[in-house]
């Protein structure tokens, strides 16, 4: 089976010691984390950096690529947002609706994004221990 387009899927938390992540859904979509397809010519980095400030006007102070996800769909490039003060995130071009939320609390997640997420908590132990 052919991928679809590889994505950039990011993780921001709500400052540094909490346990929220920030979660994004476009009008009557499903809850998911900030990301999107990665275009041509882009590299994960620069569509990570893209897609955060697209969707909800963050510009992290860095990113870090945490793993690669690939699933029968796509390959996910996974990133954890940094940034120096709480980020104040706004809904923007396509995103109807953001929150921040412990991961438990998270309602109706995809399967796909329940995959990645498991999939990152069982080989990175620092980013399990955070949302416990």
């Amino acid at each position: 089976m052919k991928l679809n387009k590889d994505r950039a899927t990011i993780i921001c938390r709500h400052g540094k010691q909490t346990h929220k992540w920030l979660w994004v859904r476009k009008s009557k979509g499903a809850w998911t984390l900030p990301g999107g397809k990665i275009e041509s010519g882009e590299t994960p980095m620069q569509a990570a950096e893209r897609e955060l400030l697209e969707e909800t006007g963050l510009q992290a102070d860095s990113l870090t690529l945490l793993m690669r996800h690939e699933t029968s769909e796509r390959m996910h490039y996974v990133f954890e947002a940094e940034f120096a003060d709480a980020p104040q995130p706004k809904a923007r071009h396509e995103i109807a609706d953001y929150r921040f939320a412990h991961l438990d609390q998270a309602p109706g997640l995809k399967g796909e994004i329940k995959s990645l997420i498991r999939s990152l908590l069982a080989c990175d132990r620092t980013t399990a221990a955070s949302v416990r």
